[in-house]
């Protein structure tokens, strides 16, 4: 089914809510039993509010895929949510996907992208932004501490945004 045939559409409004749903809440509830299901399954709620506004007991009923365990990488991890929004999203238009297949699509990329953004960004990028703000920090500087705070949460929220609209993108 493209994109014109499509009854239930989520808007760009709401889509962006559910970003800075998953980038400021991915981690809070932390718990070894859970990980990230609340910020998860809190980043999904704006998009099943939009997609099922009339009947709240169905809204309860799509909810239920996203209280399995979840825990990835939180920065590559935002590609899962948005490609989960376009499944529930193609879910809400009757093209065959499930909570089943969502749940599984879900299941299958976690552990991938939580080992490659655990290689690429804990093991890479934030040793090497150190590096540089550490060189930069000589003498008593406080640039270098400024530099890697900056750069840092722009890299962190524009990457992790780039990638939730690249999975929404690659999940229809």
């Amino acid at each position: 089914m493209d994109a014109k045939t499509k009854k239930n559409r989520i808007g760009h409004k709401t889509l962006s809510k559910s970003f800075n749903l998953w980038f400021w809440g991915a981690l809070t509830c932390f718990s070894q039993e859970h990980m990230q299901t609340f910020g998860y399954l809190c980043s999904m709620l704006p998009i099943i509010e939009k997609l099922y506004p009339d009947d709240v007991s169905d809204q309860q009923d799509k909810i239920h895929a996203y209280t399995a365990f979840f825990n990835t990488n939180p920065m590559l991890g935002s590609v899962i949510v948005g490609i989960t929004a376009s499944l529930e999203e193609a879910r809400a238009n009757d093209t065959g996907i499930d909570g089943e297949t969502i749940n599984d699509m879900r299941a299958g990329l976690m552990g991938p992208i939580a080992g490659i953004g655990d290689s690429l960004i804990d093991g890479t990028l934030i040793p090497i932004l150190l590096g540089i703000a550490l060189g930069m920090s000589q003498n008593g500087s406080p640039i270098g501490a400024i530099f890697y705070i900056v750069v840092w949460d722009l890299l962190a929220y524009f990457g992790q945004r780039f990638l939730y609209f690249r999975g929404y993108k690659l999940g229809e």
